[in-house]
């Protein structure tokens, strides 16, 4: 109960009996006479009574009176220390924190706040009775709870300065030899007593705990927390404060080595103790001094102690990079771990899963480890870390338990296709399908919707798809029970019923598999449309363009299966056999290759050779499509290993003396392997450096012989298709300086050289003056990409052939061949220039003046041209956008590039996208807005844009917000947008993030004209302390700083993460 009452006589603290009952009296002048409060005995105020009883300390001695909920609850334990104990058994950990908080901010620490040096020791004699029994009493508390004053809880509550002041006290108590820090490594520890071991211990973890925690998460300071009651000076600077705790922040980070040797010598003491909350005595009213009872301490098990130190220091090692010195304490906590019972632990606050995290990540394999059953999902982690091994088989396994979530598996695709594009995983084509086969049996399996288009997968994806992805159907069904086999039994039939040509490979496949046993003849028959039965031949290809005899047929379905050269040299030796004089590769319409090369093999000698070099070329072809680029290159190298062993077989010396074809398609077959391995670079760019320097050699080697001058050589020039890769390869590795004289190497091939050398000297100008550049060389660059996309008019000179058309190279064959180089350029420079020019071009075309994508070089270009309304602006825009988003692909952190890819399209009306596009330019220059955005990436035209974006998409808050970004703010546009009575964002929840008090006073006017009650809110955020206009430009910016990263950290939340 709390009862009011007249006192005779004023106490500054001190305790009444009043009938034998324990009270406390806070005691105040108010009008003259003497008003006092008594608790009674038994009565703890906490927070949960703060509201009531302050409104009765305002009731009785006026609003603003001074004495507070803090003082009272403070005062009480401080004439009742024994009150504590029991009153710690009822609250949380995190309660206690909150009351350590209060004792220290509560008690006297410094003489003079100002200067953070000037701490007041416990034992100085300096302190206030008072101070001193608060200061002990957060002791008692960090004693309740076994010392855990290192836990995450601590950290987050408890200001850095506070918890220096509860260690230092400690220190103090305990023994005054080590009560000075800076003397602790040079003194003998191992012969400590065991309670002094602790607090020298607590001391040097906290050190290396605090360093570790400033770096990796820099926690921002509350200057609510440096202000207190019982301060020595009643006026705080900030500014010097919070210097001076960044000095004494950088001091104890310069002794954290100091801290970790000591803990190492420490780990050879054999004995520590913890003093308990008994062993703390406060002074006491009648003038006693505090007492610290070394006896009543509770000796710590040796080996929780060391596991404890072990762990610190192999944390603090991983946090230097040290992970061998880590390992090792790592091991040493473990093998002590596992040799006791750790429930009963009272000292020591290391988590097992933990510890075993730490070794796994050293790379440690304990006993436990190994007698605990390894999860397919950790094996499945393992696997991705040694670059995807025997992945495979633990999906096959899951499969069959069904351990690891369906999203794993899918993020494991992601990964490979990363890792594949990023030239880490290397033969990806068929371990890719086939894991996406996998993730398809196990989403059969569990009744999960499809994702995957199963024709990509069985028929495109992997040689015979079909019969693999039976198998693992067969696989996983030893462990069906009734609902699995229902869900696959109803799922293969409802994909064989189809006459596509997945289900005809499923068809014929599920006859030959286990898994018909699951039906009966008569839905076999349904399945098949009685087309055939288990006994019957292999289907015909889709693909022959003739009826052909079923002994041939089925031979022809196998040799357009097949990708085993074995298989098909055989399958066209049978077929030649076979045929009626036609030959092999005539069967089928889908063996496709380039004329240069139809007319080179048509020279060869009708029969196997011909045949094996057309089928193996065609097929090559496909795998390069499918990027099974090993697997094609092989079959390039069986046909040129073919022709060589049928010159050695005709003593011919030189393939040109007796066989030019043969000498000519020999050429060709290096041309076409220097394509795959272009092909192949270009896709997975970027390569590694030896892999790069040999691609380079061939490429020049390759494009050389355009200035050939050897008899053997000058006739057998690459094809455009080459010559389009190899210059777009050695674009892509920089060598610019080679590619610039091959305009006019060969007027034949002039269409293929022009784009590829033009821009090879436009970017080499670029990097060697890139202030002033020579503008006659980009001229010839913005000619070439200007006429392009022309509309070229029928001019009077031109003829029509017999079709009507235009008898020269059309608009659209000009354009697509721009498309076709743009797509394959992979250079940070070269992508700036050609994205700028296209960039210039299209304002140009577009002609919307105040409406312009940005441009990077702008003055690199003409500014007009003469006619902007005689080229196709939307073919501008497509190949622009394709090009930006190709380029972020390969270097997505580039601002540059988002910022282009937000105005394209802003420019076509889709404000949501754009949006998205300009956050993620700040967030990568911002890194992720730990520091501020630079002014050259959020500058005046990009807030109008994200301003206008807000408007069109009548998010009115989030524009006004954004004006206060620009210098000056553009009051107009923000009072019109808070004007709005219905708006699409967050409204007054991001009132927060506003910091112009002139918004903030319009806000509030608006709100009480309206009879609103988000008036508070503004009026709250209108009276904060950082937001006054007298506060030093330092902590102005700072508010302003952190509003700023708040709303733009809100922005990405809806923008990209949503």
């Amino acid at each position: 109960m709390v009862e009011f009452y007249n006192w005779k006589e004023i106490f500054t603290d001190g305790s009444v009996s009043n009938d034998g009952k324990a009270s406390i009296g806070i005691f105040s002048e108010w009008n003259g006479s003497s008003v006092g409060i008594r608790v009674s005995d038994g009565i703890s105020i906490f927070h949960a009574e703060c509201l009531a009883l302050q409104k009765a300390l305002d009731t009785v001695l006026g609003v603003g009176s001074g004495l507070t909920l803090s003082m009272i609850s403070t005062l009480e334990y401080i004439l009742d220390p024994s009150k504590l104990s029991c009153d710690l058994v009822y609250i949380s950990p995190e309660d206690a924190c909150e009351v350590m908080l209060l004792f220290l901010q509560s008690a006297q620490t410094y003489r003079d706040m100002n200067d953070p040096m000037s701490l007041i020791t416990i034992r100085d004699g300096l302190l206030p009775k008072k101070s001193v029994s608060l200061r002990l009493l957060a002791l008692k508390v960090a004693a309740f709870f076994k010392w855990n004053i290192l836990s995450e809880n601590f950290r987050e509550r408890i200001p850095n300065y506070l918890q220096r002041i509860l260690v230092l006290d400690l220190l103090e108590l305990v023994r005054g030899e080590v009560s000075n820090p800076n003397e602790h490594v040079s003194i003998p520890l191992e012969t400590l007593p065991p309670e002094t071991v602790l607090a020298v211990s607590l001391y040097h973890r906290w050190i290396l705990n605090n360093t570790t925690q400033q770096d990796v998460i820099p926690k921002p300071r509350n200057t609510a927390l440096i202000t207190g009651p019982a301060t020595g000076s009643s006026v705080v600077n900030l500014g010097a404060f919070t210097q001076m705790m960044d000095l004494t922040q950088k001091q104890l980070a310069q002794k954290v080595d100091e801290s970790f040797t000591v803990l190492e010598k420490l780990l050879k003491c054999q004995t520590a103790s913890m003093p308990s909350v008994d062993a703390f005595v406060p002074p006491d009213p009648s003038g006693r001094d505090f007492i610290f009872y070394f006896d009543k301490s509770e000796m710590i098990h040796l080996a929780e102690y060391r596991i404890q130190l072990y762990y610190d220091l192999g944390s603090y090692c991983i946090f230097k990079k040290k992970q061998q010195e880590a390992a090792g304490y790592f091991r040493s906590a473990a093998n002590i771990y596992s040799q006791v019972d750790s429930s009963t632990f009272t000292f020591c606050k290391v988590q097992q899963m933990k510890l075993e995290g730490y070794l796994a990540a050293c790379e440690v394999v304990t006993e436990s480890s190994r007698r605990r059953n390894v999860s397919l999902a950790e094996r499945l982690h393992e696997s991705i870390k040694n670059n995807f091994e025997d992945t495979l088989e633990i999906l096959r396994e899951d499969n069959k338990v069904r351990q690891i979530p369906i999203f794993m598996r899918d993020l494991l695709e992601y990964d490979m296709v990363g890792a594949a594009s990023n030239g880490t995983l290397f033969d990806a084509g068929a371990l890719i399908a086939n894991v996406r086969l996998l993730n398809v049996v196990r989403r059969v399996i569990d009744g999960m919707p499809m994702l995957e288009n199963l024709k990509s997968l069985v028929i495109d994806g992997i040689s015979d798809g079909a019969r693999v992805l039976l198998k693992h159907f067969e696989d996983a069904s030893v462990t069906f029970q009734q609902p699995e086999k229902l869900r696959v039994r109803s799922f293969l039939h409802r994909i064989c019923s189809g006459s596509g040509v997945t289900s005809k490979a499923l068809q014929r496949a599920l006859m030959d598999s286990k898994l018909n046993i699951m039906y009966t003849s008569e839905e076999i028959t349904e399945i098949t449309g009685g087309r055939f039965s288990p006994s019957d031949p292999p289907v015909q290809a889709e693909y022959l363009d003739v009826a052909t005899e079923p002994g041939k047929a089925e031979a022809l379905q196998r040799l357009i299966s097949s990708y085993d050269l074995l298989v098909i040299r055989e399958l066209i030796s049978t077929i030649g056999r076979l045929g009626q004089g036609k030959q092999v590769w005539a069967f089928s319409m889908r063996w496709e290759i380039p004329i240069p090369f139809q007319s080179t093999i048509m020279g060869l000698p009708k029969g196997f050779l011909q045949d094996f070099a057309y089928i193996c070329l065609a097929k090559s072809r496909e795998l390069t499509n499918q990027e099974e680029y090993i697997q094609a290159q092989s079959f390039i190298s069986a046909i040129d290993e073919e022709v060589r062993q049928l010159l050695v077989q005709q003593n011919l010396s030189a393939p040109s003396t007796g066989f030019p074809t043969a000498s000519k398609l020999l050429l060709m077959l290096q041309w076409e392997s220097y394509l795959i391995d272009c092909i192949r670079a270009l896709k997975e760019w970027p390569r590694r450096k030896e892999e790069e320097r040999q691609l380079i050699k061939n490429c020049k080697f390759c494009l050389s012989t355009l200035n050939a001058e050897f008899s053997n050589i000058q006739n057998v020039l690459p094809r455009s298709e080459v010559i389009e890769h190899l210059t777009a390869l050695l674009l892509a590795c920089g060598e610019w300086d080679f590619l610039i004289p091959l305009t006019n190497a060969s007027r034949f091939l002039a269409a293929s050289l022009e784009y590829p050398a033009t821009l090879a000297a436009v970017s080499l100008e670029m990097t060697k003056n890139r202030e002033r550049p020579n503008r006659i060389i980009a001229n010839a660059l913005w000619e070439l990409v200007s006429a392009a996309f022309a509309k070229a008019p029928l001019l009077s000179g031109q003829k029509r052939n017999n079709t009507g058309a235009v008898a020269t190279d059309s608009a659209s064959f000009k354009m697509n061949h721009l498309s076709n180089f743009c797509l394959h350029l992979c250079e940070p420079v070269t992508l700036s220039v050609m994205i700028s020019c296209l960039c210039q071009l299209y304002n140009i075309v577009r002609d919307e003046v105040g409406n312009e994508i940005l441009v990077e070089y702008p003055g690199f270009w003409p500014p007009n041209v003469p006619n902007p309304f005689g080229y196709y602006s939307i073919a501008v825009f497509e190949l622009l956008y394709s090009l930006v988003d190709r380029a972020l692909k390969l270097h997505p952190r580039n601002h540059t590039w988002l910022k282009i890819m937000g105005d394209l399209d802003f420019t076509q009306d889709r404000y949501n996208m754009a949006m998205r596009w300009y956050i993620e330019a700040c967030i990568s220059s911002s890194d992720c807005f730990s520091v501020p955005v630079p002014k050259t990436v959020m500058d005046e035209a990009l807030l109008r844009r994200m301003i206008k974006a807000c408007q069109k998409m009548q998010k009115s808050t989030e524009a006004a917000i954004l004006c206060q970004f620009l210098e000056p703010p553009d009051y107009a546009v923000a009072f019109k947008c808070l004007q709005e009575k219905t708006s699409c964002d967050g409204m007054d929840s991001l009132y927060p993030c506003i910091w112009d008090m002139a918004i903030l006073e319009f806000l509030t006017a608006q709100h009480t004209r309206r009879g609103e009650p988000k008036k508070e809110d503004t009026v709250a955020q209108a009276g904060l302390l950082e937001l006054n206009s007298n506060n030093n430009e330092e902590i102005q910016k700072e508010a302003i700083c952190q509003r700023k990263s708040r709303f733009l950290r809100a922005l990405a939340r809806e923008y990209i993460v949503l």
